[in-house]
């Protein structure tokens, strides 16, 4: 009877915390959403003085499978879309309007990205590439073959010299852009790698993947700085990566319904927000460093006050899981892709 008591509890673990690799299982099953929406935190009740809000009145449609990342523009202007049907979309901002559909991967795109002079978009995809788009041409300039496997994050450096690209195949890699030649390897996590950010200033590189581990690089030394795991860290896949503003605090979220927020000096957790009822998928600092959003799969963007951790605020609109998060340059607008089929801002 123990025994079979003890194989129904591992059975449990292993159902509800699978390694996330984006969510998705090597043999290509999803996880049903309904046995998603069960993991919450113990005792964990919706704080009533947290106020529920809609999410923007801007619903963008034309992806036929989840979106799986979302992007402004460094201008704004635009909003880049990536989903799992195959294809990149730009969207023009202030009209809410279709301005390209690109198609080049074979298969799912997992992210897309501008560069910081806004002539180039980037995108990952499940055929193990990055594609490299001119952004007013609307067409592919470049396919690097990347990854084994999925290619799955994407981050530019500040200066827009280097593009970081993480896959399933455990690698962090760097690439010069302009050749596209390979800068660098970066080795340490043991699993698929979710999440890529550069701190503002560029001189570190943080890294999360389904080994629940989170790695500080130094871009320049192109070496391990500081390795953030264990007792502090999370229990499962790390998510989604994010750093402040002023480059003293990382938020990082992962599918244990945590967000973490570390002290980027001494890559020591600074505290723990909780109040998602289900797998975080992405977080984001507001421009201006003083809101933290965040994503989940109980279909719902969260507000956080980024200093004191408090819940500030839970918007509703989407009808399914909620994959990105994107701020406007000038903070005013909030995008979200959802596995709904839709953006909103």
């Amino acid at each position: 009877m123990r025994k079979l008591s003890f194989l129904v509890t591992v059975f449990a673990f292993l159902f509800l915390f699978p390694a996330c690799s984006r969510c998705e299982k090597k043999d290509g099953k999803v996880p049903p959403p309904a046995a998603a929406a069960k993991v919450a935190p113990a005792g964990f009740e919706e704080a009533p003085e947290v106020r529920a809000s809609q999410l923007g009145s801007h619903a963008l449609q034309g992806h036929t499978d989840r979106v799986a990342s979302v992007a402004f523009s460094p201008s704004g202007k635009l909003l880049a879309s990536a989903g799992w049907e195959g294809s990149v979309r730009l969207w023009d901002v202030e009209g809410a309007a279709p301005v390209a559909e690109l198609k080049g991967h074979e298969g799912r795109v997992d992210s897309a990205i501008f560069s910081p002079d806004e002539r180039l978009l980037v995108s990952s995809g499940w055929d193990g590439t990055i594609q490299v788009w001119d952004v007013f041409g609307k067409k592919e300039l470049k396919k690097i073959a990347a990854h084994q496997g999925r290619a799955i994050a994407l981050a530019f450096s500040p200066d827009g010299k280097l593009l970081a690209s993480s896959g399933q195949d455990g690698k962090v890699r760097l690439w010069n852009v302009g050749d596209w030649s390979s800068h660098a390897e970066l080795a340490g996590h043991e699993g698929g790698v979710n999440a890529l950010a550069f701190s503002p200033k560029g001189r570190i590189l943080a890294s999360g993947g389904d080994d629940k581990a989170i790695y500080l690089w130094d871009v320049e030394k192109k070496a391990q700085e500081a390795r953030i795991a264990g007792d502090e860290g999370h229990s499962t896949w790390v998510s989604s990566l994010d750093f402040s503003p002023d480059g003293k605090t990382l938020a990082s979220g992962s599918g244990d319904a945590t967000i973490r927020l570390w002290d980027v000096a001494g890559a020591k957790l600074l505290r723990k927000l909780e109040g998602s009822k289900g797998w975080i998928f992405s977080v984001k600092f507001s421009p201006g460093g003083k809101k933290l959003a965040s994503a989940a799969n109980d279909n719902l963007v969260r507000l956080w006050d980024a200093e004191s951790g408090a819940q500030l605020e839970r918007l509703e609109g989407h009808k399914d899981w909620v994959m990105s998060l994107a701020y406007s340059p000038d903070g005013n607008l909030l995008a979200s892709g959802s596995k709904d089929l839709t953006i909103r801002y």
